[in-house]
């Protein structure tokens, strides 16, 4: 057995192989070591009566699977800081020590409710609420859980998609903003407009990953542990080739390491360049609403973007009142001519009418 740390918790856990010799990881609830190695001790017999401290190992709390996940997601660059907010939101209304198997639809829903009225917008709590059903999922693909107690009975919370275009003078005015940062801003956010990378793909993105003479770069393991390929404009392509090589990464720091976040400098980007309302995955977005508004096959964005589903693409691609006028003048032309005949037949039937009364 071994005791250890989470990253940025404060509990011991503990980490064993049982009698099956299945790896069991659990949280101990205690931020004393003393307590913790003395817990650890009492284990050695507790794992053969397939107990831990107080709960029956097959109805593991809630704490400890929502720790479990988080664990997980850190260890395979799932949004670890994420999920692990998230956690901390859900378990702040429902209580940590309840066995997961018994986790009731009612309990999310009150969880829904106190979001709300705390001010959570939806999307939020749609988050929190993905990652609770995610980690139960998780537990039972462990075969720590013998079914996930939420599945298919989980009310979904209700979200809009987010409209917001990027104008062309608010895409100078960024890059413009973003030459006075840090040097890996620019770069990340040139990458993210003409590529349509999320930002962890974009932040991850590695040098071996780029073809300059195919001009292709591969993301490998996106979202859903898919991996895919985008053509470099010759914008991108240029950046690329004049980009110092410093470390694995493209976007990295003086020292070569990997950038852990650009929201800081980013916001500050937008204050300096007077641009409200933007979020760093709004440059993903301008990504494929420019290739809509330029007539690209919705099935050729849903590649780019890397989307499972067709309709993924439909909420990202923001149609613009200037691609829908450009769709409504393709109608046809009506000859005035056929419109000044079909007047005159119907005002002479109209006349027939009248003279027959």
């Amino acid at each position: 057995m071994s005791l250890y740390k989470q990253k940025r918790s404060p509990y011991w856990y503990v980490s064993f192989t049982d009698q099956d010799g299945r790896r069991i990881r659990k949280c101990l609830g205690t931020e004393d070591r003393a307590a913790a190695e003395e817990m650890e001790r009492a284990l050695r017999t507790d794992v053969a009566r397939r107990k831990f401290v107080g709960f029956d190992e097959e109805a593991p709390s809630l704490l400890e699977v929502m720790a479990e996940y988080t664990l997980w997601a850190d260890e395979n660059h799932r949004s670890g800081d994420r999920a692990r907010q998230c956690a901390k939101n859900v378990l702040k209304h429902i209580s940590p020590d309840l066995a997961a198997s018994r986790l009731t639809p009612e309990a999310v829903e009150w969880f829904q409710r106190e979001r709300a009225r705390e001010g959570a917008k939806p999307g939020t709590v749609h988050r929190e609420q993905t990652v609770l059903i995610a980690a139960l999922n998780h537990a039972v693909r462990n075969q720590v859980l013998a079914s996930n107690p939420l599945a298919g009975r989980v009310r979904q919370v209700k979200t809009r998609p987010r409209i917001r275009l990027l104008t062309d003078s608010e895409r100078e005015r960024l890059v413009e903003a973003c030459r006075l940062g840090p040097p890996h801003l620019l770069v990340a956010v040139r990458l993210m407009l003409t590529t349509g990378l999320r930002k962890q793909e974009c932040l991850g993105l590695r040098w071996k990953d780029i073809d300059l003479d195919k001009r292709m770069l591969i993301v490998r393991e996106g979202k859903g542990g898919k991996s895919r390929m985008v053509p470099l404009a010759n914008q991108t392509l240029e950046m690329l080739r004049t980009l110092p090589r410093v470390g694995e990464y493209v976007v990295s720091g003086p020292d070569g390491k990997r950038i852990g976040n650009i929201k800081r400098s980013f916001g500050t980007a937008c204050r300096q360049a007077g641009i409200e309302n933007l979020w760093i995955h709004d440059l993903r977005r301008a990504f494929g609403s420019e290739l809509a508004m330029r007539g690209v096959s919705p099935w050729v964005i849903q590649h780019l973007l890397g989307h499972a589903e067709l309709r993924t693409t439909e909420v990202y691609v923001n149609i613009s009142n200037t691609a829908l006028r450009s769709a409504v003048d393709r109608l046809p032309e009506l000859e005035s001519g056929a419109i000044t005949s079909e007047a005159n037949c119907h005002s002479a039937v109209i006349q027939k009418k009248e003279s027959a009364l």
